[in-house]
Protein backbone atom coordinates (compact mmCIF):
# COMPACT_ATOMS: atom_id res chain seq x y z
CA UNK A 1 0.00 0.00 0.00
CA UNK A 2 0.98 3.57 -0.70
CA UNK A 3 2.10 5.73 2.04
CA UNK A 4 -1.07 7.80 3.86
CA UNK A 5 -0.30 11.57 3.43
CA UNK A 6 -0.72 13.34 6.85
CA UNK A 7 -0.61 17.13 7.57
CA UNK A 8 2.96 17.12 8.94
CA UNK A 9 4.67 19.86 7.31
CA UNK A 10 8.32 19.41 6.31
CA UNK A 11 9.77 22.44 5.65
CA UNK A 12 8.16 26.45 5.89
CA UNK A 13 7.37 28.75 3.16
CA UNK A 14 6.10 32.11 2.39
CA UNK A 15 3.29 33.80 0.98
CA UNK A 16 0.03 32.17 -0.39
CA UNK A 17 0.33 28.55 0.63
CA UNK A 18 -1.67 24.97 0.88
CA UNK A 19 -4.07 24.68 3.71
CA UNK A 20 -3.00 20.83 3.72
CA UNK A 21 0.88 20.96 3.29
CA UNK A 22 1.63 24.55 3.82
CA UNK A 23 3.67 24.96 0.23
CA UNK A 24 3.00 27.35 -2.29
CA UNK A 25 1.99 24.22 -4.74
CA UNK A 26 3.67 20.38 -4.88
CA UNK A 27 4.47 20.16 -1.10
CA UNK A 28 5.63 17.32 0.21
CA UNK A 29 4.11 14.80 2.89
CA UNK A 30 5.41 12.60 5.60
CA UNK A 31 3.40 9.30 5.69
CA UNK A 32 1.58 8.24 9.19
CA UNK A 33 2.93 4.76 9.42
CA UNK A 34 4.71 3.00 12.53
CA UNK A 35 8.42 2.68 12.63
CA UNK A 36 8.04 -1.35 11.76
CA UNK A 37 5.93 -0.57 8.49
CA UNK A 38 7.80 -1.07 5.06
CA UNK A 39 6.91 2.40 3.81
CA UNK A 40 7.72 4.17 7.28
CA UNK A 41 9.93 7.51 6.70
CA UNK A 42 8.02 7.30 2.67
CA UNK A 43 7.36 11.22 1.36
CA UNK A 44 4.84 11.48 -0.70
CA UNK A 45 3.49 14.99 -2.88
CA UNK A 46 0.58 16.49 -1.04
CA UNK A 47 -2.89 15.42 -2.94
CA UNK A 48 -4.67 18.82 -2.59
CA UNK A 49 -1.47 20.09 -4.65
CA UNK A 50 -1.92 18.17 -7.02
CA UNK A 51 -5.33 18.77 -7.20
CA UNK A 52 -6.47 20.31 -10.39
CA UNK A 53 -8.46 23.44 -8.66
CA UNK A 54 -5.51 23.74 -6.45
CA UNK A 55 -3.69 23.81 -9.51
CA UNK A 56 -5.75 26.49 -10.82
CA UNK A 57 -5.60 28.92 -7.80
CA UNK A 58 -1.91 28.92 -7.61
CA UNK A 59 -1.57 29.69 -11.16
CA UNK A 60 -4.22 32.38 -11.33
CA UNK A 61 -2.37 34.32 -8.41
CA UNK A 62 0.38 34.65 -11.01
CA UNK A 63 -1.37 35.06 -13.85
CA UNK A 64 -2.06 38.81 -15.17
CA UNK A 65 -5.55 38.03 -16.14
CA UNK A 66 -6.79 41.18 -14.52
CA UNK A 67 -9.30 44.00 -14.71
CA UNK A 68 -11.75 44.15 -17.80
CA UNK A 69 -10.23 40.70 -19.27
CA UNK A 70 -11.49 39.01 -16.25
CA UNK A 71 -14.52 40.05 -17.52
CA UNK A 72 -14.03 39.52 -21.13
CA UNK A 73 -16.53 36.65 -22.85
CA UNK A 74 -17.37 35.15 -26.14
CA UNK A 75 -20.78 36.69 -26.15
CA UNK A 76 -18.93 40.53 -25.68
CA UNK A 77 -16.99 40.01 -28.66
CA UNK A 78 -18.45 41.22 -31.80
CA UNK A 79 -18.07 39.36 -34.88
CA UNK A 80 -16.50 41.30 -38.12
CA UNK A 81 -16.13 40.09 -41.57
CA UNK A 82 -12.08 39.30 -40.72
CA UNK A 83 -12.69 37.84 -36.89
CA UNK A 84 -15.22 35.13 -37.65
CA UNK A 85 -12.78 32.34 -38.01
CA UNK A 86 -10.61 33.16 -35.11
CA UNK A 87 -13.64 33.09 -33.19
CA UNK A 88 -15.32 30.58 -33.74
CA UNK A 89 -12.20 28.48 -33.22
CA UNK A 90 -11.27 30.01 -29.62
CA UNK A 91 -15.23 28.95 -28.88
CA UNK A 92 -15.07 25.79 -30.36
CA UNK A 93 -11.84 24.60 -28.77
CA UNK A 94 -13.38 25.19 -25.08
CA UNK A 95 -16.73 24.03 -26.25
CA UNK A 96 -15.28 20.89 -28.02
CA UNK A 97 -12.18 20.13 -25.57
CA UNK A 98 -10.33 20.02 -27.90
CA UNK A 99 -6.10 20.22 -27.85
CA UNK A 100 -3.14 21.06 -29.95
CA UNK A 101 -1.99 24.81 -30.85
CA UNK A 102 -3.94 27.89 -31.94
CA UNK A 103 -1.90 31.39 -33.12
CA UNK A 104 -3.85 34.23 -33.60
CA UNK A 105 -2.43 36.89 -35.93
CA UNK A 106 -3.34 40.80 -36.28
CA UNK A 107 -2.63 44.31 -35.71
CA UNK A 108 -2.81 46.46 -33.01
CA UNK A 109 -5.86 46.45 -31.44
CA UNK A 110 -8.01 43.82 -33.62
CA UNK A 111 -9.10 41.85 -30.87
CA UNK A 112 -6.82 38.96 -30.31
CA UNK A 113 -6.20 39.66 -26.28
CA UNK A 114 -10.18 39.75 -25.95
CA UNK A 115 -10.63 36.20 -27.52
CA UNK A 116 -7.72 34.64 -25.65
CA UNK A 117 -9.35 36.22 -22.03
CA UNK A 118 -12.61 34.54 -22.80
CA UNK A 119 -11.06 31.70 -23.69
CA UNK A 120 -9.08 31.60 -20.58
CA UNK A 121 -12.55 32.64 -18.90
CA UNK A 122 -14.86 29.99 -20.81
CA UNK A 123 -12.58 27.16 -19.70
CA UNK A 124 -11.95 28.20 -16.10
CA UNK A 125 -15.93 28.78 -15.67
CA UNK A 126 -16.32 24.74 -17.03
CA UNK A 127 -13.78 24.09 -14.27
CA UNK A 128 -10.87 23.50 -17.15
CA UNK A 129 -7.10 24.47 -15.53
CA UNK A 130 -6.69 27.86 -17.69
CA UNK A 131 -4.02 30.55 -17.13
CA UNK A 132 -3.28 33.77 -19.17
CA UNK A 133 0.13 35.81 -19.42
CA UNK A 134 1.63 38.23 -22.04
CA UNK A 135 5.09 37.46 -23.03
CA UNK A 136 6.44 40.02 -21.24
CA UNK A 137 5.00 39.53 -18.16
CA UNK A 138 5.10 35.69 -18.23
CA UNK A 139 9.38 36.23 -18.37
CA UNK A 140 9.41 38.90 -15.78
CA UNK A 141 7.07 36.10 -13.60
CA UNK A 142 9.78 33.60 -14.23
CA UNK A 143 13.18 36.02 -13.43
CA UNK A 144 11.12 37.24 -10.25
CA UNK A 145 11.06 33.47 -9.15
CA UNK A 146 14.65 32.49 -10.37
CA UNK A 147 15.54 35.48 -7.78
CA UNK A 148 13.29 33.57 -4.93
CA UNK A 149 14.19 32.08 -1.67
CA UNK A 150 12.27 29.19 -1.45
CA UNK A 151 13.55 26.08 -2.83
CA UNK A 152 12.68 25.08 -6.07
CA UNK A 153 9.94 27.58 -6.37
CA UNK A 154 11.03 28.04 -10.28
CA UNK A 155 10.83 24.44 -10.86
CA UNK A 156 7.55 24.66 -9.55
CA UNK A 157 6.33 27.16 -12.04
CA UNK A 158 7.76 26.09 -14.80
CA UNK A 159 5.82 22.74 -14.06
CA UNK A 160 2.78 24.01 -13.46
CA UNK A 161 2.34 26.63 -16.42
CA UNK A 162 3.31 23.31 -18.47
CA UNK A 163 1.31 21.09 -17.41
CA UNK A 164 -2.28 23.41 -17.13
CA UNK A 165 -4.93 22.30 -19.40
CA UNK A 166 -4.99 25.60 -21.43
CA UNK A 167 -2.05 27.98 -21.69
CA UNK A 168 -2.56 31.72 -23.71
CA UNK A 169 1.13 33.26 -23.97
CA UNK A 170 -0.24 37.16 -25.37
CA UNK A 171 2.01 39.64 -27.51
CA UNK A 172 4.31 36.87 -28.63
CA UNK A 173 6.88 39.25 -30.50
CA UNK A 174 10.52 39.80 -30.72
CA UNK A 175 10.52 43.28 -28.83
CA UNK A 176 7.69 42.13 -26.07
CA UNK A 177 9.48 41.26 -23.68
CA UNK A 178 13.55 41.44 -23.23
CA UNK A 179 14.67 38.02 -24.24
CA UNK A 180 17.39 37.33 -22.59
CA UNK A 181 19.53 33.71 -22.61
CA UNK A 182 17.70 33.00 -19.32
CA UNK A 183 14.26 34.17 -20.73
CA UNK A 184 14.91 32.47 -24.20
CA UNK A 185 15.50 29.73 -22.09
CA UNK A 186 12.56 29.03 -20.28
CA UNK A 187 9.99 30.06 -22.89
CA UNK A 188 11.73 26.88 -25.04
CA UNK A 189 11.74 24.62 -21.67
CA UNK A 190 7.81 25.68 -21.63
CA UNK A 191 6.62 25.75 -25.34
CA UNK A 192 8.76 22.85 -26.15
CA UNK A 193 6.98 20.32 -23.17
CA UNK A 194 3.57 21.80 -24.78
CA UNK A 195 4.66 20.44 -27.91
CA UNK A 196 5.73 17.44 -26.78
CA UNK A 197 2.31 17.39 -25.40
CA UNK A 198 0.18 18.41 -27.85
CA UNK A 199 -2.29 15.87 -27.87
CA UNK A 200 -3.43 16.46 -24.53
CA UNK A 201 -2.81 20.42 -23.61
CA UNK A 202 -4.71 23.49 -25.36
CA UNK A 203 -2.31 25.96 -25.90
CA UNK A 204 -2.90 29.49 -27.61
CA UNK A 205 -0.55 32.18 -28.43
CA UNK A 206 -1.28 35.72 -30.15
CA UNK A 207 1.27 37.87 -32.52
CA UNK A 208 1.35 40.56 -34.77
CA UNK A 209 2.79 38.39 -37.44
CA UNK A 210 2.86 34.80 -38.71
CA UNK A 211 4.93 32.35 -37.99
CA UNK A 212 8.34 32.43 -39.66
CA UNK A 213 11.70 31.28 -39.70
CA UNK A 214 14.00 34.10 -39.86
CA UNK A 215 17.77 34.59 -41.22
CA UNK A 216 20.48 34.44 -38.00
CA UNK A 217 20.99 37.99 -38.06
CA UNK A 218 17.53 39.06 -37.56
CA UNK A 219 16.57 39.90 -34.15
CA UNK A 220 13.02 37.76 -34.72
CA UNK A 221 14.81 34.87 -35.29
CA UNK A 222 15.03 34.45 -31.56
CA UNK A 223 11.54 32.89 -31.48
CA UNK A 224 12.35 30.24 -34.42
CA UNK A 225 12.38 27.20 -32.32
CA UNK A 226 8.92 28.37 -31.20
CA UNK A 227 7.93 29.02 -34.79
CA UNK A 228 9.43 25.87 -36.15
CA UNK A 229 7.07 24.05 -34.04
CA UNK A 230 4.27 26.66 -35.06
CA UNK A 231 4.96 25.53 -38.59
CA UNK A 232 4.84 21.61 -38.11
CA UNK A 233 1.33 21.32 -39.60
CA UNK A 234 -1.26 20.97 -36.90
CA UNK A 235 -0.90 24.54 -35.03
CA UNK A 236 -3.87 26.40 -36.65
CA UNK A 237 -2.83 29.95 -37.53
CA UNK A 238 -6.00 32.13 -38.13
CA UNK A 239 -5.39 35.52 -39.54
CA UNK A 240 -7.35 38.78 -37.81
CA UNK A 241 -8.09 40.66 -40.99
CA UNK A 242 -10.77 42.91 -39.55
CA UNK A 243 -8.49 45.69 -38.90
CA UNK A 244 -8.80 48.29 -35.27
CA UNK A 245 -11.16 46.07 -33.09
CA UNK A 246 -11.23 49.09 -31.04
CA UNK A 247 -12.38 51.83 -33.63
CA UNK A 248 -14.97 49.67 -34.99
CA UNK A 249 -16.74 49.31 -31.79
CA UNK A 250 -16.80 53.51 -31.25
Amino acid sequence: NPPIPTRTVLDSARGAVCPTCGFPANGFLRSDLPITHPYFGYIVRCPDCLNLDKLTETLQRKSQLSGWLLQAQFSTFSRLSGNIAALDACREVVRDGRKGWITLVGGYGCGKTHLLAATINAALKARVPAVYFTLADLLGRLRTTSISEIPGELDTLLQNISRVEVLAIDELDVGKAKLTEFALEKLYQITDDRYRNFESRLTLFACQDKPAIYPSNDPAAALNYVHSRMLDGRNRVIEITSGDYRKAMV
